[in-house]
């Protein structure tokens, strides 16, 4: 849901709420970003720590942080969602953040 919210500067969670308390709900909203969302494991070695990728694609990053221990094994220890308005930033940044030594 995180990711619907950053491509379009939505607030999903928001209108859930205008939703069940049958309020209006605005249906005119436009896809401005793409995103991803990419991880990485605590037992792997990246070629780039979490500063340098911040340094280079701080601005792609949307949020990151530890993921809950519940979900670590599915998805990663620690996530972050991409945004940018090119495909291509997006996956160039995912590709830096993923290589391994």
């Amino acid at each position: 849901l995180d990711m619907f919210n950053y491509s379009a500067d939505l607030d999903c969670y928001a209108l859930w709420a205008r939703l069940m308390t049958r309020k209006p709900v605005p249906c005119g909203w436009e896809r401005k970003y793409f995103t991803a969302f990419a991880s990485r494991r605590n037992f792997r070695r990246y070629f780039y720590n979490t500063d340098e990728f911040l340094a280079r694609f701080g601005s792609c990053v949307a949020c990151h942080g530890a993921m809950p221990e519940g979900f670590a094994h599915a998805m990663g220890d620690y996530g972050y969602i991409l945004r940018a308005p090119v495909l291509d930033e997006v996956l160039t940044a995912a590709s830096f953040l993923q290589r391994t030594v």
